[in-house]
């Protein structure tokens, strides 16, 4: 059994991280997300001079949250920052294997036909953005269109995955 969800897993991994390189590199609709400073150089010098150290910042102050009015702004600074895609991507698809051998060994425990175990596998890929980003638009103020790509991703490179994963697991 051990074999069988690794193998899955890692086909499952695959397959989420083709898409995701499609999803990202080719389709637009994540790259419409982002919008750019009018100033870039202004922002950034003023992030070097008032981040000490990389992590997540808020304006106004999480203390000072529901006591002042004006923009809202949640930032992950990391002062260090390069681009390192190739770190990037070995973790991403690690996370992914990972994530895949789960949802592999979840599937394993179900008794469903083939059409159904897509579909248990599609709404898991439903979930785990849903659960994650839908917090930060209540409370961060992360627009709506972004979490709505990401959950739509999510359930496509899922839905792929799911019917990889079926292939396999129910042979």
């Amino acid at each position: 059994m051990k074999e069988k969800i690794f193998k899955c897993g890692l086909i499952g991994a695959v397959v989420l991280f083709a898409w995701g390189w499609f999803s990202w590199m080719v389709l637009p609709w994540h790259n419409k997300q982002f919008k750019a400073f009018t100033n870039e150089s202004s922002v950034k010098d003023a992030i070097i001079n008032n981040a000490g150290d990389s992590g997540i910042y808020t304006i106004p102050s999480m203390d000072k949250c529901g006591k002042e009015k004006g923009p809202f702004i949640f930032a992950s600074i990391k002062r260090d920052y390069t681009c390192s895609m190739g770190g990037s991507l070995i973790s991403i698809f690690i996370m992914k294997l990972v994530a895949a051998c789960v949802v592999t060994w979840l599937l394993l425990q179900t008794k469903l036909d083939k059409k159904k175990s897509v579909i248990f596998i599609t709404v898991i890929g439903f979930l785990i953005p849903f659960t994650a980003l839908l917090p930060n638009v209540i409370w961060m103020g992360f627009p709506h269109m972004y979490a709505v790509t990401n959950i739509l991703d999510s359930m496509i490179g899922w839905f792929f995955a799911g019917l990889a994963i079926t292939k396999f697991a129910r042979k």
